[in-house]
């Protein structure tokens, strides 16, 4: 692999985390409120 081409896979890489961490953490931060919406839709 070129050097070039690593750099760019780095980046990449590191695009993928944050925007799997900032998902993660929306999920995270949802959670409770999804829990609540599954809980009162079923025992509607």
């Amino acid at each position: 692999m070129k050097e070039s081409d690593k750099k760019q896979w780095n980046w990449k890489m590191i695009l993928v985390f944050i925007v799997v961490f900032v998902v993660v953490s929306e999920i995270l931060s949802d959670w409770e409120h999804f829990k609540e919406g599954l809980f009162s839709a079923f025992l509607k």
